[in-house]
Order: structure tokens, then C-alpha cells, then sequence
């Protein structure tokens, strides 16, 4: 299907706003397949994050003192090829990364521990059991929800549909959708809600 959205996408107008998005093996095959790529487009590929990047980042977007990152620094400095700075190299883990130990009360120092003994995949896992607590927790650098919403309860709604999302045996999330994922008690409950 990839070649047929290829071709749709080359049939669109040339003045339609379009951001396409994809796996960069994925996209080579289908342009391969097709054996043409899009016209009138511009491919931009995410290369690994340098560690001048890394520093900068996470100094300038997470609370003072930046001093607190210099372990994690002269870590990555020492051992440019570990587990740490594997993950930190991509947009999508340094961003986990950043908002996990945005907060100055937040501790680094069992980052490098955790790299170090257990590799990528355990520093990734780690970040991503943090997350929620980290954006629903109240503080300088965490986000709106913090206000509407407590980790626990967070926590609660996202268990609730990903538990709706494996038994329809479906990754897909449609949050037009989600009424069909309520159970027939909420649709009782608010229809015999005044308005």
C-alpha cells in the first residue's frame, strides 16, 4: 500500500500542505517499488543526536543548576559508543530523557548505573516507566495536565484504554472512537445526565 499512497500523494496539488513521515527503509522500498520518488518534495532524514546537541539540550531545557548533568556528561564523554549515549542520540529519548529529569529534585545519578548494567533496552524501559509520573506531577517544567490530572489517575485512563485497545486486538487509537470504547455503564450514566 505504500507505493499506491506514494502515487496518491504525487497526484495531490503542489501547493497542498503535506508532511509525510516514515521508517527511511520503509520509504527507499516503496520508492523503489514505484520506482519514483515524490516530486516537489524536500527529505529530511534524523540523524543521531551529537553530544554538543545532548549538553545543549538538556542544560537549557530542564531546571538549574545545569551542573547537575556533568556526571552524565563526562559519562558520555568517556564512552561515546554506551548504552547512555546510544539513547540519548535519538529525538524521541532525549525528549524522555529531558522531561523524566526536568525537575531539579530529580536524580541522575542511577541513569548510568541503570545504562551501564542493564544496556539500552533497560535504560528505555526506565525512562518510559517515569513518563506519566513525570508529565502529571506539578512542577516547573511539567506540562498543563499536571493540573487536571494526578499520576494515579493518568495512569488509571491510559491503563483503561489501552486495556480497550488489546481486547479489540488493535493499535490503532481513534479518539473520535472512544465512546464505542466506553462501557454501556458511562453511555447510561451521561445520557441520564441534565444538560
Amino acid at each position: 500500500m505504500r507505493s499506491e499512497a506514494l502515487q496518491r500523494i504525487s497526484a495531490m496539488p503542489s501547493d497542498a500542505p503535506l508532511v509525510v513521515t516514515s521508517r527511511t527503509a520503509e520509504y527507499v522500498q516503496a520508492v523503489e517499488n514505484r520506482e519514483r520518488g515524490l516530486p516537489r518534495t524536500a527529505v529530511v532524514e534524523l540523524l543521531p543526536l551529537r553530544l554538543s546537541d545532548i549538553r545543549t539540550y538538556l542544560v537549557e531545557a530542564t531546571a538549574s543548576p545545569g551542573t547537575r548533568w556533568q556526571t552524565v556528561f563526562a559519562h558520555l564523554t568517556q564512552d561515546k559508543n554506551e548504552a547512555l549515549a546510544e539513547v540519548l542520540r535519538t529525538p524521541l529519548t532525549i525528549w524522555l530523557t529531558r522531561t523524566v529529569y526536568a525537575e531539579a529534585k530529580a536524580t541522575l545519578g542511577d541513569l548510568i548505573a541503570i545504562a551501564r548494567e542493564g544496556g539500552r533496552r533497560t535504560v528505555e524501559e526506565h525512562l518510559m516507566s517515569r513518563l506519566i509520573t513525570a508529565l502529571y506531577t506539578p512542577g516547573e517544567h511539567s506540562s498543563d495536565a499536571s493540573v487536571k490530572w494526578t499520576p494515579k489517575s493518568a495512569e488509571k485512563w491510559l491503563r483503561f484504554v489501552a486495556a480497550h485497545l488489546r481486547a479489540e486486538k488493535t493499535l490503532d487509537f481513534a479518539w473520535w472512537d472512544l465512546n464505542r470504547r466506553a462501557p454501556r455503564t458511562v453511555h447510561g450514566i451521561i445520557g441520564g445526565m441534565p444538560i
